[in-house]
């Protein structure tokens, strides 16, 4: 493990040059760059993570307590940014629907992954990779294109007639780090031999999704618009504040303690889902203030997950 300044002032950088990306001549533009590199973690990388992680994982309470824990703390925040919002429209009635769809999605869904991975990796180790991966993949993920793809139309406007568990089933059915979760959990369980070649290109393929996720982050960072501080201040402090508190009680409730409490507790704390820019896109939702959200709870994520991750 490594000291939380240390691991935030590198991950820092690693941003940093992701955001610089787009200044610089004679490049790719910034979302081709993004895109590629998102593919390239989706399809690859990340399933390769998945894989031998929960290959190697030891089979306990954590593949129930963290997906239940992540369910409850997203359905939770779900309920009160939709409570907040709804007071907020009636002092703010020109405030639109597709904003306050947006804004309830920026609540509720954490950048588990693509941040959670790596900073669980380095404030409480390797070994402990699994719980970000069961936190998405049996959570978070799954809710997206479940339960947030049922905000999005309710509040957007769908591109088809298509029902919207529908499309988020066929989403999820795209999804190859899904087939990788199963496929380890399996062979784990039913301890089927699997080659060390396979498993070390794994590893080697595994080392490179935390700067790739890093340098990702820092190109889809969006800054302007500061007057959007306003609408959006409900939300950043649902997800940094009462997202964290809500994971360390549900969490506790559940019986978990030790490493895998503070591992479960720093995902809890994660700033907005990169991936609910996705659904936002594809449902006509305000993608503007969903991306400044995003933005400024990830760089405010700095200061209040070391804190969060303090007091355990």
């Amino acid at each position: 493990m490594q000291s939380s300044a240390l691991v935030f002032l590198s991950f820092f950088c690693l941003m940093a040059v992701g955001y610089l990306w787009r200044y610089l001549p004679r490049v790719p533009d910034g979302g081709t760059v993004r895109s590629s590199i998102g593919a390239l973690v989706l399809n690859i990388l990340l399933p390769a993570l998945t894989f031998k992680t929960l290959y190697a994982a030891p089979i306990g309470n954590d593949l129930w307590q963290v997906p239940l824990t992540s369910i409850f703390v997203c359905s939770i925040s779900v309920v009160i940014s939709f409570v907040a919002y709804s007071l907020y429209q009636r002092i703010a009635p020109s405030t639109s629907r597709a904003t306050i769809g947006a804004l309830i999605l920026a609540s509720s869904w954490g950048n588990v992954a693509y941040l959670g991975l790596p900073v669980v990796s380095a404030l409480v180790g390797v070994e402990y990779q699994r719980i970000p991966i069961l936190f998405d993949l049996l959570g978070m993920t799954p809710l997206l294109w479940s339960f947030g793809v049922v905000i999005a139309v309710h509040y957007g406007s769908p591109d088809d007639d298509r029902h919207p568990i529908l499309h988020g089933i066929a989403t999820l059915r795209r999804l190859p780090p899904i087939y990788a979760a199963l496929m380890g959990l399996l062979c784990n369980v039913l301890h089927l031999p699997v080659h060390p070649a396979f498993l070390h290109a794994c590893n080697l393929a595994s080392d490179a999704v935390a700067p790739l996720m890093m340098i990702s982050v820092g190109i889809a960072l969006r800054w302007h618009g500061l007057h959007r501080l306003v609408p959006a201040f409900p939300a950043l402090l649902i997800k940094l504040v009462v997202a964290p508190v809500l994971g360390i009680t549900i969490a506790q409730l559940l019986g978990m303690t030790d490493s895998s409490l503070r591992a479960t507790i720093i995902e809890s704390a994660m700033p907005t889902m990169l991936l609910t820019m996705v659904v936002a896109e594809r449902f006509h939702l305000d993608t503007d203030i969903l991306a400044f959200v995003i933005a400024v709870s990830t760089v405010v994520s700095f200061i209040s997950v070391p804190f969060f991750a303090s007091l355990v």
